[in-house]
């Protein structure tokens, strides 16, 4: 597997923008992570006196050193592990945060039960609920 070139680093509007023209997703969906950014920007980081983070430490974690992947990485994906031995109804798989893979078996399909991933996703939910 290749590695894949990264937008700007850390999670700035600079790198949030960058991974946004990176997608080809319908207006609607766009929307809506902007939104989600929006909310990102204004909610504070958790504190651990708060119940819910008491037991995290998590002043380590410097979000500056991430960056999101501009590109869809070549390549083969990983089998995932929890798969091993089981069979599924179908499933989907990414790898740096694009759709790598997805599988839906037959008989599932006929009853209605498909899996897909995001993009696909919203473009049948375009089609089928008119979303724009």
């Amino acid at each position: 597997m290749s590695i894949a070139t990264s937008l700007p680093a850390g999670f700035g509007t600079e790198s949030f923008e960058a991974f946004l023209d990176a997608r080809r997703e319908p207006d609607w969906l766009t929307r809506l992570r902007r939104s989600a950014w929006s909310d990102f920007e204004q909610l504070g980081w958790p504190d651990r006196r708060d119940e819910e983070w008491i037991r995290t430490d998590i002043r380590l974690f410097k979000l500056g050193r991430f960056s999101l992947p501009a590109q869809r990485p070549t390549g083969p994906c990983p089998a995932g592990a929890l798969a091993e031995g089981v069979e599924l109804a179908g499933g989907t798989a990414s790898l740096n945060g694009f759709a790598a893979a997805q599988r839906s078996i037959q008989p599932w399909l006929r009853v209605g039960l498909f899996s897909a991933n995001c993009t696909n996703c919203c473009v049948t939910m375009k089609r089928c609920c008119g979303l724009t």
